[in-house]
């Protein structure tokens, strides 16, 4: 049996939290994705025919690897809208990630069980809609499929490449060790008093 510890430590692991906040603070980030899962799963708004543009989508009459490539780009920059808003939102929430380098890189991969479900889904959809509406092969799928992890990989990346050339983290405006630079160093050691707990929050927002 798993032990209370353990389920203790997985209740409040950084990404479980997250998922918690969106579930119980900001339900109009989580309206869209609902939306974007009604459209995939070919549940919702199938009277005008959304969910075709997104598990057949067509570029220049054609549906193949340009066009889910397309789809990759839009949904990547959806995720990345989606950390970028959930991160203004809901960063004072944990104060420590103002202490570490890096910390919307950081924020963003904790926040990836939303998204990497979406992301399973919608392929998941794909391929049963490809073969069992289109009557596709098997190669053809695949190529569809890897289109889309390409388009959404590329756009992830780009975006944060940009942040990591322009996001400020306390050490370089504090000048303040990051705490994972020490894994054993206590998170008192970093947070002094109250004016230097004020100035990370400040620096939560302001980034």
């Amino acid at each position: 049996m798993i032990s209370s510890k353990v389920k203790h430590r997985f209740f409040y692991s950084f990404p479980i939290q997250l998922l918690i906040v969106l579930l119980k603070k900001n339900h109009l980030l989580l309206l869209y994705w609902i939306i974007l899962f009604g459209w995939v799963t070919n549940s919702s708004s199938q009277t005008f025919g959304i969910p075709y543009l997104f598990l057949d989508p067509e570029y220049m009459a054609t549906v193949g690897f340009t066009s889910f490539l397309i789809i990759g780009f839009a949904t990547g920059s959806f995720i990345m809208v989606f950390n970028i808003s959930s991160y203004i939102m809901n960063g004072f929430r944990f104060p420590f990630i103002a202490t570490l380098s890096r910390p919307f890189l950081k924020y963003t991969v904790n926040n990836f069980i939303v998204p990497a479900l979406f992301v399973l889904t919608y392929i998941t959809n794909i391929i049963y809609f490809q073969i069992n509406n289109e009557y596709q092969g098997i190669w053809n799928i695949l190529s569809q499929v890897l289109g889309f992890i390409v388009g959404l990989s590329v756009m992830i990346m780009i975006t944060l490449t940009y942040f990591f050339r322009t996001n400020k983290d306390v050490i370089l405006m504090f000048g303040m060790e990051s705490s994972d630079s020490d894994p054993n160093a206590p998170f008192a050691r970093h947070i002094i008093d109250g004016d230097e707990k004020e100035k990370i929050l400040q620096a939560i927002t302001a980034q």
